[in-house]
């Protein structure tokens, strides 16, 4: 059975967006991730969108921060831009799409969040996690007679 379609991007995204310029040093791409607990940023150029960072495609790009390598660690956080880490967009979606429709898309395209859009302006991003949970708390609709299961 499916959900109903009443239920919109602008319902389940995280909003308002969080970002930063694709010149910032990674340090602050994690303590942004960090006060907003968030998995993902969008990340500007000359105030456009140029893309979303994740905390995975942080934390993958980082040294072990252990012993020795924590100078290491500190160097690398101070001195690589989110530019080096981010992915750029490729596809949006707008904010009264359904959220049946942004699941097929995200998955289709095997991408775990998408930028949402309007008129040019970033309003949020929208995860799979943000459409499962929106998709699970949607009330499907009860059928007239239901059936059980002893009843094939």
């Amino acid at each position: 059975m499916a959900a109903s379609p009443t239920l919109t991007v602008r319902d389940a995204m995280a909003a308002p967006a969080v970002g930063l310029d694709v010149s910032s040093p990674v340090r602050e791409a994690i303590e942004l991730l960090r006060r907003h607990r968030g998995a993902h940023l969008c990340v500007f150029e000359a105030g456009k969108l140029a893309g979303l960072i994740s905390d995975r495609e942080v934390y993958r790009s980082l040294p072990l921060a252990t012993g020795d390598a924590r100078s290491e660690y500190e160097s690398v956080i101070e001195t690589m831009n989110v530019e080096r880490v981010m992915s750029r967009i490729i596809l949006t979606i707008g904010p009264e799409t359904t959220l049946s429709e942004a699941m097929r898309q995200l998955t289709t395209s095997q991408l775990y969040a998408l930028p949402v859009l309007e008129g040019g302006q970033v309003l949020g991003v929208l995860t799979i996690a943000d459409c499962i949970h929106g998709l699970s708390h949607d009330p499907l609709p009860v059928p007239a007679s239901p059936r059980r299961f002893a009843e094939h």
